[in-house]
């Protein structure tokens, strides 16, 4: 694409970034920050405060009765973030940022759903992987819904392949076939 220059964005792979989501009573911007580790304690497979958290707060919703907000939080290792930033500088690349997949997703089609009707357009956006689905729900270009479900194209390529009586290896090849 004859891109030059070494301003650079990193992404981080999907694999890398645990997603939960949590209810949370309405708070500022500043508390929501502040409560997210000890909020996230537990409910995320590694320990926050080893982690680099981002969140987006996907909308309020009434729990018990009463008002919340949907918060949607991201977490990555701080060690491999960090593996990642020292990776780009040995490459010599000048780091002007850093996303997450969903975010980059979204960002990706947001020149798709540029008109004034879009806006109030809801999409889901399935990405089916060998061994994980991601999928993510967003309108107008914000994020509603993340989930990754543990279930991808070689759990879809054995299935296909103990019904037919054939092998996973030919299954993927009748998929591949087929496409």
């Amino acid at each position: 694409g004859n891109f030059r220059g070494r301003s650079a964005i990193l992404g981080l792979p999907a694999s890398t970034l645990f997603v939960q989501h949590l209810r949370l009573p309405k708070m500022t911007d500043d508390a929501l920050k502040k409560s997210l580790a000890w909020e996230s304690r537990g409910k995320l497979p590694i320990d926050p405060s080893q982690a680099l958290l981002r969140h987006l707060v996907a909308g309020d919703v009434y729990q018990d009765q009463e008002p919340r907000s949907e918060v949607i939080v991201m977490a990555a290792s701080r060690e491999l973030v960090n593996q990642f930033l020292i990776a780009a500088a040995k490459a010599k690349l000048d780091v002007v940022g850093m996303n997450v997949e969903p975010k980059a997703l979204i960002d990706c089609f947001q020149h798709v759903y540029r008109r004034k009707s879009d806006s109030d357009v809801t999409n889901m956006f399935v990405d089916i992987g060998s061994v994980g689905t991601r999928a993510i729900v967003s309108r107008g270009g914000k994020i509603h819904f993340v989930r990754h479900i543990p279930l991808g194209g070689e759990h879809l390529n054995r299935a296909v392949a103990l019904s037919l009586g054939v092998s996973a290896d030919e299954a993927k090849l009748m998929r591949i076939k087929l496409c």
